[in-house]
Parts: structure tokens; sequence; C-alpha cells
């Protein structure tokens, strides 16, 4: 049904007028992952300049603009290490604070280093117009040995900080607040990082992937194999067949994962898209991303999605009581306005 209407609404929006109807065609794509973000949608509703041929000049400007002054490549992985955000690739930018810990440009001091999603997203763009096959093709593989090095580094990080988070309480001490959630990452079938969290009393899971605003849920009563839910940057919620990463939430179900430190996660990953951070009574963990999108995990087992302010809209999967005195969450999840919600987790 939900695909019919969603349909539907893009046949009514085409007739319109043909541009708003690519649009909603893109918002209501079936596949999560193909829908546009809150960003890229702005983007495309912005006035488009005339086309132009981009020459040689041009290129060979931008080439420079984007060149790493460490390998004196196209940059790869662009990261910087000072306030005027020199480029350099993550890689090179790496060894070479092993050795020196200053920008290799301006020499100050250097900062912790910070990846810059625009700055790539422009170079992957200009690559794939002013390189050949064979170049692009290599520079695929190299990036992708560079994802995963930086992936596996960010994983060993969140583990020692669990492990150390674990060696300072009591181990007598009952999981409570937010460490009945448990929490894994893994990659997503579209080759994206995600990161699950598993409520161990309701059963109830709740998945975001790194770099965009959409989430995907189940409810307690449908663990171990039921309908899936997805929720994108406008409130739109439809059933998905199944969770980006199938197998880190069966890592979960099965008794695996780490339990969420009281004091919360932090960054989510390297880039920082989403961040994760206990609230001051250890009751709630509030995940926030770069669009200002809030994401509360309850304790009993419960959330609630705030949007961006400007959106004014939240969703609410409220804890309910079960037989046997547990908490639980409803079927019903409740739409609100961003006002109501907030009172209701005061």
């Amino acid at each position: 049904r939900d695909l019919r209407l969603a349909a539907e609404m893009v046949a009514d929006a085409r007739r319109v007028d043909a541009e708003l109807g690519a649009v909603a065609a893109m918002l209501l794509e079936a596949e999560p992952s193909r829908r546009v973000s809150s960003v890229e949608l702005v983007a495309l509703l912005q006035p488009k300049a005339e086309p132009t041929a981009l020459g040689l000049g041009d290129a060979d400007d931008l080439c420079e603009e984007y060149m790493c002054a460490i390998c004196q490549g196209l940059v790869l992985d662009a990261h910087t290490a000072c306030a005027d955000e020199h480029v350099f690739c993550g890689h090179c930018l790496q060894r070479w604070l092993t050795a020196k810990a200053e920008c290799p440009s301006c020499r100050t001091p250097a900062l912790v280093p910070r990846r810059l999603r625009v700055i790539n997203n422009a170079v992957e763009r200009l690559a794939a117009r002013v390189l050949s096959e064979g170049a692009r093709e290599e520079r695929r593989r190299v990036l992708a040995a560079v994802t995963a090095e930086r992936q596996e580094r960010e994983a060993r990080r969140r583990q020692q900080e669990a492990a150390a988070a674990a060696a300072m309480e009591p181990a007598a001490q009952p999981a409570r607040g937010v460490r009945l959630w448990r929490y894994a990452q893994g990659f997503s079938r579209n080759g994206g990082v995600c990161t699950a969290f598993r409520h161990t009393v309701s059963g109830v899971v709740v998945e975001v992937l790194h770099g965009g605003g959409w989430f995907r849920f189940r409810g307690p009563s449908e663990a171990g194999g039921g309908a899936v839910r997805w929720c994108n940057s406008f409130g739109a919620v439809s059933l998905v067949p199944d969770f980006g990463s199938p197998d880190t939430v069966r890592l979960l179900e099965g008794g695996g994962g780490d339990a969420v430190p009281p004091a919360g996660l932090g960054r989510l990953d390297e880039d920082g898209y989403w961040t994760a951070q206990a609230q001051p009574d250890a009751e709630r963990l509030e995940l926030v991303n770069v669009e200002s999108e809030r994401l509360l995990l309850d304790s009993q087992g419960g959330f609630v999605w705030l949007s961006h302010p400007q959106l004014d809209m939240a969703l609410r999967l409220p804890p309910v009581p079960v037989q046997g005195g547990g908490p639980s969450v409803g079927e019903e999840v409740q739409r609100l306005s961003r006002a109501e919600a907030m009172q209701q987790l005061e």
C-alpha cells in the first residue's frame, strides 16, 4: 500500500512539473540508500546556473587547488590539521603527523586531524572528469583500502574505550540506564558504515547510517525477523526488507556487541556526522547529527526522533508495560511537534 501511494504521489507531482516529479521520485525511492538527504534536496532546489564547459585551464587550476602538498597528487580522502584548512590525503597526513606534530604547509602546531566531507565530494566529481579510467579505478582501490583502515582504527579505539569504561565499574553492578542498550558497528549492503543499537530487555533495534540522517528500527514484538521500518529526515516512515547490516543486528540479538558506556559513545566515526552522548541522568542516549536531528534512546526501550528545528516534527515510540512487568515498546508510532515531544521528555 505504501509503494502504491508513493507511486501515485510521484505521478501527481510529474503532472504539475517534470522537475518536481523527479525530486518527488528521489524522495520516495523504494530503496532508502538511494533517497536524497536534506542537504542534497536543498542543492537540487537551488536555481541552476547555465552549464559551462570545463576547459583544460580550469581543470588544471582545480587540480592545483586540491593537490596534496605531501604526495603531490590529487588529494584522496581529504583531511586537514590546521585552522586554515590546508588539504592533504588522509593517509599522507597521518604518516606525517607521526614524525612531526605540525601542519605540513604552514608549520603551525597540528590540531586533531579532521576529514573534509565537502572537499572530498568536490574532488571525486573532479576526478571523474579529468582522470583516465585506469587512474579512476586505481583511485577507487586505494580509497577502499584507506576507508577500511580508518574504520578498523576507529573500531579499535571504541573497543579500548569500552574496555576502559568497563574496568572502572564494579563487576557485580547490574546493567541500568543507557547500559541496557548494546551496540555494534558494521558495513551496510551498499558499502556504508552503520551503528546498530539493541535494548536488552525490550528487544527494540535501532540502526543509524553514518553520513545519513535516516535510521531503521524494529519493535519488540517483531524481534527475531519481523518487519523493519525506515524513517527519513522528513519523518516519513515506511516498511523496508531488512536492516542495512543484518549481520550486525544478528550479532546483537545473539548477545554480542558492547554495552553503551555511561557517558555515551562520542563520535560514531571520524567524520563526526553522528555523535552519541548520555544525558546527565544516564537514562537516555542522545544521538545528534550535523543536520541538527536528534534521536533519543530511552533506558526503558523506547525512542524519540526530533527533526531539524525548521521542520518542527517528531516521532515517538513510547515505553509501555507488558505482561511480566518488564518494559517494552508499543507498536504505534506517535507523530508530534518538537515542542510536544520535548514536553513529554521533561
